[in-house]
């Protein structure tokens, strides 16, 4: 039986959470992509990150940020690694 570290525990609670939002807020944001939250905020401020502005507070469609992710997918050459 393979041990987990704390770290990978909590990491994995916050993604297993997020998953179940609609609306994530920057820390749950992320913990479900594995961005610092200092960059994810940059890229709001840059208009980069598809997000919502609810009085001072930033959210992310859930949905959105996986079509947006899906769309900076780079495909792999099948000549990768040859």
């Amino acid at each position: 039986m393979e041990l987990k570290n704390e770290n990978s525990v909590v990491l994995e609670r916050a993604q297993d959470a997020a998953a179940e939002k609609i609306f994530l807020r920057v820390e749950e944001l992320s913990a479900y992509i594995g961005t610092p939250v200092a960059t994810l905020y940059t890229w709001t401020h840059q208009k980069k990150i598809p997000h919502l502005k609810v009085g001072r507070s930033v959210r992310f469609d859930r949905r959105e940020i996986e079509r947006w992710l899906k769309e900076r997918r780079v495909a792999v050459s099948p000549f990768a690694g040859n």
